[in-house]
């Protein structure tokens, strides 16, 4: 009769074991790509020292209706950008964004909604569009 209970004892001390390493498994894949995740946030986030303030993302977003109204004369040739190509141009300009400025100040919102809009998740953040804008003002 006890060589049964130590049995059960054992089974369910090997169960709680298991149980417990598969969670500390699966937490630590979490925790990885979440790190991973930040790393890509931070990389987004650094921006040179002469960053624009919080404001200004909001006032080029104000003035985008005004610009897609208006002529392509105020346009940059924004194919100067790797990875924007004159497709893209296009697509990028019926959203009303015509200029390096406009995508040089781009927050992580503004990435999210232009990637929805081109159906690119993730290609802005990787051919760094924004650095490559910062560079071309």
């Amino acid at each position: 009769m006890k060589t049964n209970e130590f049995e059960k004892k054992i089974k369910a001390s090997v169960r709680k074991h298991y149980v417990r390493k598969n969670s500390h498994e699966r937490l630590k894949k979490q925790l990885a790509a979440v790190r991973k995740q930040l790393a890509k946030l931070e990389k987004l986030c650094a921006a040179p020292a002469a960053a624009p303030s919080k404001s200004e993302p909001a006032k080029v977003r104000q003035e985008q209706p005004d610009q897609a109204s208006g002529s392509e004369s105020g346009a940059d040739d924004l194919t100067r950008i790797k990875g924007i190509g004159p497709v893209l141009q296009g697509k990028l300009h019926n959203l009303g964004i015509k200029q390096f400025s406009q995508i040089a100040a781009w927050s992580v919102e503004d990435i999210e909604r232009v990637s929805e809009h081109l159906d690119f998740k993730g290609r802005i953040e990787r051919e760094e569009w924004i650095q490559q804008a910062q560079a071309l003002l």
